[in-house]
């Protein structure tokens, strides 16, 4: 019995992508140079104050919280646009920065939705200056949230 080859253009283009510099370092969150306000605290010192607390303050956490709600569906993103890619014969790197972006706005969006980032505590609320707006009314710690792929911004 004969045995014929029958490879599809898409066995060569994925060979070809596999064999191309991907970038794999996808970083997703508040990074070091995100700036400080004029005291001088950054928004990575908020961003772990809220995830880890610091003093009398409770932690807050928001990274974890939606990471451990959508580890899945963002691995299943990357191999679905590795394959679009992959189809398109496009690089890899692009999809890899297309699902870096999606989950920027994925985390912007659920720290928006005050149903699933906690509150603040009581004890911090009685600390607060009440006309002082929350970072995320101010819209400043969502803004902060960056997607960056081997380093570098997208």
């Amino acid at each position: 019995m004969a045995v014929t080859d029958r490879k599809k253009p898409e066995y060569d283009r994925l060979v070809r992508a596999l064999r191309t510099n991907i970038e794999t370092e996808i970083t997703v969150g508040v990074h070091a140079d995100a700036g400080a306000d004029d005291n001088g605290v950054t928004l990575l010192d908020l961003a772990n104050w809220h995830q880890f607390g610091e003093g009398n303050n409770p932690p807050r956490p928001w990274l974890t919280d939606w990471f451990d709600s959508k580890e899945p569906r963002v691995l299943r993103a990357i191999g679905t646009e590795i394959g679009v890619s992959i189809k398109r014969g496009e690089d890899l790197n692009l999809a890899i920065r297309r699902t870096a972006v999606a989950v920027q706005a994925d985390i912007q969006r659920f720290i928006s939705d005050e149903a699933s980032f906690e509150p603040n505590a009581a004890v911090t609320l009685l600390r607060k200056d009440p006309q002082t707006k929350p970072l995320i009314h101010r819209g400043i710690f969502r803004a902060g949230i960056l997607a960056k792929v081997a380093g570098n911004a997208v």
